[in-house]
């Protein structure tokens, strides 16, 4: 996809994040196999938030990225709570992940450590708020330091948790899903099929 911005052009071949504020003026031009976009409108967020970078247009992403992972984790997620700060780590995400130097700080550490083990939903940006970042900021540090967004590595710590009961006991899934943290069985159900490809009940008469 070519895409024109006034006094820029973007070509882009593989992974990319994009930004343009509303009323930008912009052209398109396609290649013969098209391109597969994932579109959100964002109100009453301003485009100079750190968050979208220094300027609308577009990233590269690296071949590495995460965001195949979290457009997965968004179409499984629950509600729009859960999609929006889905979106947040998605705006974070930029051509390279820095390498975290130093000591984590303390605040992140905290937060990752409630993240993996409340069985509560643990609200992300409740977590950036209490640690007094930016939504953005907070997910690029936790990014950097553990490997992944703090959306990816909430979801993983569920799957994780559910599949543990479910073969070492003979607990209702509907139980096992509410101490992992899903909303529902429903969900626990197309979030472990996504990551393992079979469902619950199969990977307990499977395994257990």
């Amino acid at each position: 996809m070519l895409e024109r911005h006034p006094g820029r052009d973007y070509a882009l071949f593989g992974a990319a994040k994009g930004f343009k504020p509303a009323g930008q003026p912009h052209e398109n031009e396609w290649g013969r196999e098209g391109a597969l976009i994932f579109s959100a409108r964002l109100d009453g967020l301003d485009y100079e938030d750190p968050a979208f970078g220094q300027h609308a247009g577009w990233n590269t992403l690296r071949a590495s990225s995460p965001a195949p992972e979290l457009l997965k984790t968004f179409f499984l997620a629950p509600g729009p709570v859960e999609r929006s700060e889905i979106i947040w780590d998605l705006l974070a995400l930029d051509g390279r992940v820095p390498r975290f130097a130093g000591r984590v700080p303390r605040w992140l550490e905290e937060a990752r450590s409630a993240i993996h083990d409340s069985q509560e939903t643990v609200t992300l940006t409740a977590a950036a708020d209490r640690a007094g970042v930016h939504r953005g900021h907070f997910s690029r540090l936790f990014h950097s330091a553990y490997g992944m967004p703090p959306s990816i590595f909430r979801q993983r710590v569920r799957v994780q948790r559910a599949v543990g009961e479910i073969v070492r006991t003979g607990s209702p899934l509907s139980l096992i899903a509410h101490e992992a943290g899903f909303s529902d069985q429903a969900h626990m159900t197309r979030s472990i099929k996504a990551a393992t490809g079979i469902t619950p009940a199969r990977l307990r008469a499977a395994l257990a």
